[in-house]
């Protein structure tokens, strides 16, 4: 299996992770949101069907599927792998999300140490938002 694959399928992997963690009727939800055939969702979930998962459903994937930032991180991760040709777009999209709640951090060169760091600087601020939010009256 080519590495083109493995990425597709590590992707879907995590979309079906999510859908099942829902509640039932999930995959029609979907499939109403998208305009397709249950088949469809059905597919583009499954790690052993080929057919990718269509860039621009994206978005609407990821609102009525709820998927936590992790999730769309991991996913977005696999996906950019899968096909390069839509890394550029997706990351443009996703910094234009919030540029208020964006940080940049420099690479170090090992992505252990990034994730650390990027997981570091999450939780401090996490616990800043959560002490101010304790501090409201």
């Amino acid at each position: 299996m080519s590495d083109r694959l493995k990425n597709v399928a590590n992707y879907k992997t995590i979309l079906r992770s999510v859908i099942a963690e829902r509640p039932s009727g999930m995959g029609q939800r979907l499939s109403d949101a998208l305009g397709k055939n249950r088949s469809f969702i059905s597919q583009i979930s499954n790690p052993n069907y080929k057919i990718p998962v269509p860039y621009k459903h994206l978005e609407d994937i990821f609102k009525v599927c709820g998927f936590s930032m992790d999730q769309r991180e991991a996913f977005l991760e696999e996906y950019c792998q899968a096909h390069p040709k839509y890394a550029a777009y997706i990351n443009e999209a996703e910094e234009a999300k919030d540029p208020a709640n964006t940080i940049v951090l420099p690479k170090t060169g090992n992505k252990k140490i990034d994730d650390d760091i990027k997981q570091a600087v999450l939780k401090l601020a996490n616990d800043m938002v959560n002490m101010y939010k304790d501090l409201k009256p």
